[in-house]
């Protein structure tokens, strides 16, 4: 440590940082945690290697004119025995893709992907004879009755039970919730908060909220909440069962199939089963049981195919190139090698697509988090407008004549996938780092970017950073705390999907050409709640860190401003960190280090510009009461609506960039 302090005083005096958070101790339940935690306090952490060489966006080929095809492999979303697994990844996990049972055990292939975290394998046969989701092995290992499906009889069902381990639940171990807020007895003991009271600390936020959120439940009362940290995914229906169980009534059995995984929980779920109130608060207005509502990641997949194979060229206009990143994204969290991780998409939409005309570049990013499933839908949505509206009308016309425009669908593949079928509350990637608890797996990605990662601070310096805390810090110590919702991982760009975003900055190509992209002049990173347009920096700076150049506070104001008009939407330029309210309602801001829009502007001064979607006016209110879901819209015609929204403000961006 001592031969790096001379490197550090200089790599601070000549490099810029920046803060972000909201701080606050968490007590680490797990041993395993705590190791980890100290594993990670020492010194600051190197940047992450760069990609392999070889390493970037290849193009994928559609059905051209020429008769040509792409490789059933590199075809999107392609399902030839139609398991609910695409070809690609069967072909990386070493399942067969023409047979939706390659093990033959009775469990279709997508099942078993699905149910990893529980001992199930798409190539060795596997048996679940109580059919409670748990594999006669996974039972063996955790010590379970395999024909049980309540091994320790406290009415909590194994599956449960397993999936709920953070909160206090044991399958082997009878459970008692006293207040029933899905955290045990035990737990809030050690907590130090009230196992017989929901809010310990009377401040509107629940144990349970404050808990997943890395907050002391018993801690000083959270202001007017903790923004998108905390935003309620189960519906209004779930929230009033919630209470009224609460008070000794039945859980309603029409609420099943939102519960996790209602391919196990709808079905075991009866009057001597009841879902613990942890599994109620993880559960979902199940986006993808509302048909069509939110696509599953295969179903995306295969509609980003049919724009590119739609416009390009034949016999339609040629309008659209599509890409992927050849990084193997990681989908780990059942601990199993990183094989067969989800694709990153790229598109480019252009009047002249196969040339790199000297145009201002501009990329939209959507889904950096899981569970925001609606900034997926503004992707696509935008790519329709574009595309769609290229032959209809003049405006859309005149914009893609005169503009490159890069769209990364789902920067977050594998989070989005889990999100959809079975844990909307998912926020991270699923990349197991070693010494994370599998049900707290995974990567904050847009806490992973380069710039002022909170790896490069030295733990004493990370312990004054404002509200440092909501950025995987454990503000007491300094130390990452690897289990967070918002852990950085332990470098800037250590994640394949942010080495994706940095490669389509740097126009890390695999094609014929040198450049792709000459350089992205603009860009809209989409996030969702709350119904605000902002722009760097995400918190205040502080020595040696410096903020924007004074020159560009005022384009980059216009260009927000420009795209508030559009949708509506609050115009709080850099002010994200100090917000108290928006709409006249309490929306507590926090500062954000290593995040997307940040590290573009300081990248290559890029006019990089956040979006926190769904707004008051759109969600129906402020909340009161039981908290109604707040990410994303519970229904198509409101999903829709929010969506043409946010594309009215990207189109603003577009027409207005450079500013």
């Amino acid at each position: 440590m001592d031969r790096l302090l001379p490197q550090l005083r200089k790599h601070f005096l000549h490099h810029s940082f920046r803060p972000a958070g909201i701080a606050t101790p968490r007590l680490l339940s797990l041993m395993a945690v705590a190791i980890a935690a100290v594993l990670l306090a020492g010194c600051p952490g190197k940047q992450a290697t760069p990609p392999k060489a070889g390493t970037g966006f290849g193009s994928l080929p559609t059905a051209d004119a020429s008769g040509g095809k792409p490789d059933r492999f590199q075809t999107p979303g392609a399902d030839a025995d139609k398991d609910g697994l695409t070809d690609d990844r069967e072909h990386a996990m070493r399942s067969k893709p023409d047979d939706p049972d390659t093990d033959k055990d009775g469990f279709v292939d997508g099942f078993e992907d699905r149910f990893a975290d529980f001992g199930f394998r798409l190539i060795e046969a596997d048996s679940d004879r109580d059919g409670d989701g748990l594999t006669d092995a996974h039972e063996k290992a955790i010590g379970s009755d395999p024909v049980s499906v309540d091994t320790d009889g406290d009415g909590y069902s194994d599956f449960d039970e397993d999936l709920n381990r953070y909160y206090g639940f044991d399958p082997v171990v009878k459970t008692v919730d006293t207040d029933f807020d899905g955290l045990s007895d035990t737990l809030e003991a050690q907590l130090k908060s009230a196992p017989d009271n929901p809010d310990s600390n009377g401040d509107g936020i629940g144990d349970f909220d404050a808990y997943t959120a890395d907050q002391p439940p018993n801690g000083p009362p959270l202001k007017g909440g903790l923004g998108e940290l905390i935003g309620i995914t189960y519906s209004a229906e779930m929230g009033a069962a919630l209470q009224e169980m609460r008070k000794g009534g039945a859980f309603p059995a029409t609420l099943a199939n939102q519960l996790p995984y209602p391919d196990v929980t709808a079905r075991i779920t009866h009057s001597a089963i009841r879902p613990s109130a942890a599994l109620m608060q993880r559960s979902l207005y199940n986006p993808h049981n509302s048909p069509g509502l939110y696509p599953t990641y295969a179903e995306l997949e295969q509609e980003l195919y049919k724009i590119a194979d739609q416009y390009d060229g034949n016999p339609g206009p040629l309008l659209v190139r599509l890409f992927y990143w050849s990084g193997q994204t990681q989908d780990t969290c059942a601990g199993r090698e990183s094989k067969g991780g989800r694709r990153i998409y790229a598109l480019k939409v252009s009047a002249n697509p196969d040339q790199n005309d000297p145009e201002p570049e501009i990329a939209f990013l959507g889904v950096h988090h899981a569970r925001e499933l609606i900034t997926g839908t503004h992707t696509l949505t935008l790519l329709h407008t574009l595309t769609d509206g290229y032959a209809s009308d003049p405006a859309i016309r005149k914009l893609v004549d005169k503009r490159e425009v890069w769209v990364i669908p789902v920067v977050n593949p594998n989070g989005y996938d889990r999100a959809v079928s079975n844990q909307v509350t998912w926020r991270k990637n699923t990349r197991l780092e070693k010494g994370q608890d599998p049900g707290r797996c995974g990567i904050d990605i847009n806490r992973n970017y380069g710039f002022a990662h909170v790896s490069t601070f030295p733990p004493a310096q990370r312990k004054t950073l404002p509200n440092v805390g909501n950025t995987g810090v454990d503000t007491a110590t300094g130390n990452l705390m690897i289990d967070s919702e918002t852990y950085p991982g332990m470098a800037g760009f250590s994640e394949v999907e942010t080495q994706a975003v940095r490669g389509l900055a740097h126009s890390q190509f695999l094609t014929r050409k040198k450049r792709e992209v000459d350089g992205l002049v603009c860009a809209l990173s989409w996030h969702s709640f709350g119904g605000v347009v902002g722009h760097p920096m995400g918190h205040a700076p502080i020595a040696p860190a410096t903020g924007i150049t004074p020159g560009q506070e005022v384009p980059f104001n216009h260009l927000t401003q420009s795209m508030a008009s559009a949708s509506a939407y609050t115009n709080v330029k850099d002010g994200f960190p100090s917000l108290t309210s928006v709409d006249n309602c309490s929306y507590p801001g926090y500062a954000v280090y290593g995040d997307a829009n940040d590290w573009m502007y300081k990248d290559k001064g890029t006019f990089s510009v956040l979006i926190e979607s769904f707004s008051v006016a759109e969600r129906g209110g402020c909340p009161v009461g039981t908290i109604p879901q707040m990410f994303y819209p519970q229904n198509a015609a409101s999903r829709d609506a929010v969506a043409k929204n946010n594309v009215q403000a990207a189109l603003a961006m577009i027409e207005r960039c450079p500013p």
